[in-house]
């Protein structure tokens, strides 16, 4: 089972399941080396809530997030981002003026069909 996490190995009835902390943690407190674990019980119902809950049971310093990486990853996300938005635009622009007279017909028929619902919802009242 995942959730969105960890991945949970496979269980038998009444048996409990214990993971280590995600990696995630690791690398938000790498001044940390022992992890917690959390655990999972298999029942009739499924699995049961985690214990104790990832907040609990992980450390996580806020104050020890080395700054410089937080920036760098930032800075990444903020350019993969902006480069996707960038594509897809240029994308866009290229389809629309490729397929102008097709696109221009459908706008219309859009912007046709809307008040001819409007009218004739208000006809049904």
């Amino acid at each position: 089972m995942w959730d969105n996490l960890t991945c949970w190995q496979p269980a038998k009835l009444g048996q409990a399941v214990w993971m280590p902390c995600p990696d995630l943690f690791d690398f938000m407190n790498e001044e940390n080396d022992e992890f917690g674990k959390v655990s999972r019980n298999c029942t009739e119902d499924g699995w049961s809530e985690m214990f104790p809950h990832y907040v609990d049971a992980c450390p996580f310093n806020e104050n020890g997030t080395n700054p410089d990486l937080y920036y760098v990853s930032v800075k990444a996300l903020y350019t993969v981002g902006y480069s996707t938005s960038l594509v897809s635009l240029t994308t866009a622009m290229v389809i629309l003026c490729k397929f102008r007279s097709e696109v221009t017909l459908g706008l219309n028929l859009q912007l046709t069909r809307r008040p001819l619902e409007f009218i004739e919802n208000l006809k049904k009242r």
